[in-house]
């Protein structure tokens, strides 16, 4: 089962997206068209992450990543 959730890791460190999408109620929601996309910063997702975060708890992703 670690396997699965280091996958889940890694996917979210390599291609973690932050875009804020408009919500656009004509055609259902929010669709992933018409944002301005940055290119991705590990350093700043984590440190975002960081901020946010709910608990500080760890141990649960104790393996680095060097990105």
């Amino acid at each position: 089962m670690r396997h699965c959730f280091d996958y889940l890791r890694q996917s979210l460190i390599c291609a973690a997206d932050t875009t804020m999408e408009p919500v656009i109620t004509e055609l259902g929601g929010v669709t992933g068209w018409n944002a301005l996309r940055t290119c991705r910063s590990y350093d700043q997702l984590k440190s975002w992450a960081e901020k946010w975060r709910v608990s500080n708890l760890e141990g649960f992703g104790d393996q680095h990543h060097e990105h």
